[in-house]
This record gives C-alpha cells, sequence and structure tokens, in this order.
C-alpha cells in the first residue's frame, strides 16, 4: 500500500546536510618437543624453523603465555594504582629476561638456535602475514557490490540494466542511502531499496525506462503502519533514482567495486542533464560524460565517507561513494583482539591482528581476524599503511611494542589511535611518546583508556565499548546517550 508516489524535485529544505596458512597439527599432551641442532638432519633446520613461528607450541608452554596474556588483560582493566605499579614491575621483569625480549634475541640465533626452546619472538624483520578466510580481506562498502554478481550475469547475457537508488531520506527509512535495486531487461530483481515497501512500484518504472523512458526521480511516502511491517517505528519518506546508467560508467564501476578501489559516482537527478553520469576515482581517473567541474569535488567526499545530494549550479547531483571497509588494526594477539575482529566481522569491517610474539599471532587464539601478521610495529604499519579510513588500537601493555606503534599510528592519516590500559598506564605512555619526540597536539588525538565508558569488565565488552568509540569518532558522534541527543539518529556514513 503505497500512500505517495511522487515523480518531483527533493524538497529544497530536506537538501541540506543533516548533519594461516600453513599450520601443523598441535602436539598430544605430553610428547616432547622435537630437537634440532648438530644432531638433527641437515636438510631441514629451515623447515623446521618455519613450523616453529607458524604454528603453535606444547601446552605448558603456550597455556604460560596465555596466562601471561590474561594477567596482563584483567590488569589493564582494573585501573587502580597497584595494578599499574604491577605492570609496571612486569614489564621490567620482561625486559631483563632474555628468552622473552626480542630485542636481546640477535636475528641469526632464529636460524642457529636448536629448537628444544620454542621460538617466543618473530626476528625484527621481515615480518610476515597470516591469511584468514573468514573474512574478506578486500570487501567493498558500496551497495553495488551487493548486486554486481547479478548485474554481471545479466550483462553476459546481453541484457539492459536499470539501477534504481535511495539518494535521499526523511525521518525512518528502510534502507539507508545508496541502497539499490537492480532490475534487468528480462525481468530479474536484485537488491532493494526499501524493504519490501515499493519494491513494486520501482520496477515497473525501472521497466520503463529499459523500454526507452527518461530517468526518474521518485518520492514515496511509508505509512506508519507500513513502517511496522517493516521493523521501524514510525513512517517516513524515501527519495528514488531510477535510470539505465552508462555503459562504460558502470562497466568501470563495477571493476572499482570488485578492486576495493575508493571513487564517487556523480549521477545528475534532476535539473539539466538529468541522467548524466561521471565516475571519479581517487587518483584521479574519470569516465563519463557529466559535469566535469564535479570531479572537483571528488576527494573530499571520499575523506567524507558520505554519500549524498550536492546542489550545484541549478542541478540536483547524487554522490555515491564506493570503496573498501574500515579497517581496525590492532596491535596485540591476545584475548580482546580476538572479540573485536569478531566485533568488526559483524559490522562488515576488516580487521588486522599484528604481533611480534608468533606464538600468540595464531589463528587458534584469533580466529575472526581478517588477517594475522607477525612482525614489529614499525614493519607492520609499512605494510598496512593505515590511511583515513584505518583505525588503530594498541592491546600489547609493554612498552617497546606500545610506544613505537603509537609513534607509528600518529604518523599516518588514521582516523582513530587509542590504546587500552589504566589511567596510570596512560601517563606513563604518555612521557615515554614525549621521550620519543611525539608532540603534545599529536598526544591529544590518542584516545586512551581506549573505549566508551559502559562499564566494560569482559574482553567482549571491552571489544564492543572500543568499537562503539570508534564508530562514535569516525561519524563525529560524541557517543553519548540518544534520548539526549539532537539531530538524526542515524548517521549517512558509508
Amino acid at each position: 500500500m503505497i500512500l505517495e508516489r511522487d515523480a518531483r524535485d527533493v524538497p529544497q529544505e530536506d537538501r541540506r546536510d543533516e548533519s594461516a596458512g600453513g599450520r601443523g597439527q598441535q602436539r598430544p599432551e605430553g610428547e616432547p618437543l622435537p630437537r634440532g641442532g648438530a644432531r638433527g638432519a641437515v636438510g631441514r633446520p629451515l623447515e623446521l624453523v618455519q613450523r616453529a613461528l607458524e604454528q603453535p607450541f606444547g601446552p605448558r608452554e603456550l597455556e604460560r603465555e596465555h596466562r601471561q596474556a590474561d594477567r596482563d588483560q584483567q590488569q589493564a582493566r582494573a585501573g587502580d594504582e597497584g595494578e599499574a605499579e604491577d605492570d609496571a614491575a612486569e614489564q621490567d621483569a620482561e625486559a631483563g629476561d632474555p628468552e622473552r625480549d626480542p630485542v636481546r634475541a640477535p636475528a641469526a640465533a632464529v636460524l642457529l638456535l636448536p629448537l628444544a626452546d620454542p621460538l617466543d619472538h618473530a626476528s625484527p624483520r621481515p615480518c610476515r602475514a597470516l591469511g584468514h578466510g573468514t573474512s574478506v580481506a578486500r570487501d567493498s562498502i558500496s551497495p553495488m557490490r551487493g548486486i554486481a554478481a547479478d548485474i554481471e550475469r545479466w550483462r553476459g547475457r546481453g541484457e539492459q540494466v536499470a539501477i534504481a537508488t535511495v539518494v535521499a531520506t526523511r525521518r525512518s527509512a528502510p534502507r539507508p542511502i545508496g541502497s539499490k535495486l537492480g532490475v534487468s531487461a528480462g525481468g530479474e530483481l536484485a537488491g532493494s531499496v526499501s524493504g519490501g515497501c515499493v519494491e513494486n512500484e520501482v520496477f515497473g518504472v525501472a521497466r520503463e525506462v529499459l523500454a526507452g523512458g527518461s530517468s526518474r526521480l521518485l518520492t514515496y511516502g511509508i505509512s506508519d503502519d507500513m513502517a511496522l511491517e517493516v521493523g521501524l517505528p514510525c513512517g517516513g519518506e524515501i527519495d528514488v533514482f531510477v535510470d539505465a546508467p552508462d555503459e562504460a560508467v558502470l562497466r568501470r564501476l563495477l571493476e572499482a567495486s570488485e578492486r576495493a578501489e575508493r571513487a564517487v559516482h556523480f549521477t545528475v537527478v534532476d535539473g539539466p542533464e538529468t541522467g548524466a553520469e561521471l565516475l571519479v576515482l581517487e587518483g584521479g581517473e574519470t569516465v563519463g560524460g557529466g559535469p566535469a567541474e564535479l570531479a572537483g569535488h571528488a576527494e573530499a567526499i571520499i575523506r567524507g565517507k558520505r554519500s549524498q545530494l550536492l546542489e550545484l549550479e541549478g542541478r540536483t547531483v547524487f554522490a555515491d561513494v564506493v570503496g573498501p571497509p574500515p579497517r581496525v588494526l590492532v596491535f596485540g594477539a591476545v584475548d580482546t583482539a580476538e572479540a573485536l575482529c569478531k566485533a568488526c566481522s559483524m559490522i562488515g569491517w576488516h580487521g588486522i591482528v599484528a604481533d611480534a610474539r608468533a606464538k600468540f599471532a595464531t589463528a587458534e587464539r584469533i580466529p575472526s581476524a581478517g588477517e594475522l601478521i607477525v612482525g614489529w610495529p614499525e614493519d607492520v604499519l609499512e605494510r598496512v599503511r593505515p590511511d583515513h579510513d584505518t583505525a588503530v588500537v594498541v592491546l600489547t601493555h609493554e612498552e617497546k611494542f606500545d610506544v613505537p606503534a603509537l609513534v607509528g599510528a600518529l604518523a599516518t592519516e588514521a582516523f582513530y589511535v587509542g590504546a587500552l590500559g589504566s589511567r596510570r598506564a596512560q601517563e606513563r605512555r604518555r612521557e615515554r611518546l614525549l621521550e620519543a619526540g611525539v608532540g603534545e597536539a599529536e598526544l591529544e588525538r590518542v584516545w586512551g583508556p581506549s573505549g566508551l565508558d559502559v562499564g566494560a569488565q569482559s574482553p567482549e565488552e571491552t571489544a564492543l565499548s572500543i568499537l562503539g568509540e570508534i564508530l562514535a569518532v569516525r561519524a563525529g558522534r560524541g557517543g553519548g546517550h540518544l534520548k539526549e541527543a539532537g539531530g538524526r539518529i542515524h548517521a549517512d556514513v558509508a
């Protein structure tokens, strides 16, 4: 039941911004670790070293490391001075332990020492990445990816395609801005613009466009009763633009979505040149015959991460942001890292966990990570290269890891840099960062203790607290109570 269907302009007052591989089997309980050295097989040392770096070790050794990591986590969450002093004492003790301190272990020893004593840490260079199958490392945030396979199938059969896109919403809406419904000339559908409320009507308009009709900007009103049927507390309005996209633009857009390239797809939805398109990629490449001046707005829109309507020289233009999912780079393969990666996966983000300690960074300990890296912070940052859509979280609680990780992260465009630990630990860390040459202004970028004040205790609760703060920072929100907030509830961030 459609209350309104109107092909009209978007109201002027509503156009404003409403702001592992290679893992071996674990040894049975009690079975001794294999020994190498002069008595071992001469042809196998490199193979044995590789296994030692990539797989978990015997139960007693790994259990000891697990207990140590869990104690570090509990101490960081306790937040009192006694806990902080214990942290400092523990770090001092570890700094004097040549078996645990990777700084003291010469790189050559990795190849020469017998394997009776497990290697706790990776050699300083190079870092190693252990891929996972639990997350798509280069997925895309673009709704186009959700219907790309269907569009390619239709195009492979030589069928024309029409695409309907949600370009504006008011009050509640079943689908966010940028949501898409694809319609083939053969009558197939893929995607959604309203969760079922108006799909039938939009399908009919799409068939008209495919038959030679002009592009259409439609406005639909959704009643309160209809909204309840699709899980909304109240009704609202959506503006949907329906057109048959330019073939060259569509082909390059599908490629960009598949390759996880960042871009903005501009479409004139009202005014002169309605239906004209211009695709602008982050590197400056342009495709399409839309107004060339639109390219000048691309960089700001990509960095703003928000698909939106623009009013430019008498035209209403929809700017649709395309790109890979946000990334969260976590230093420290501890229990909170696993919980944080699991939470990231639930919202479609890409979690990366790095640790210089090879026995920590295993798929058995961190199964939810999209990527595991064994390496020192400097090498990890060089490999990952955090950008304006990357959050960095430090969970290691050891200065020899924390300080270089934070110094390096602050030198990047990462939109969030956070560090777990008590307030006392944060003060000590701040002193070390100042000594390392970090300025006061840069230190203000560090969110520490990391997370929202929700009373978190368990690793899972702590992970939700941290991810909640990351989401708030990315959306430019304060992370407080919605009942006390003004403006829109939902942030239009891609």
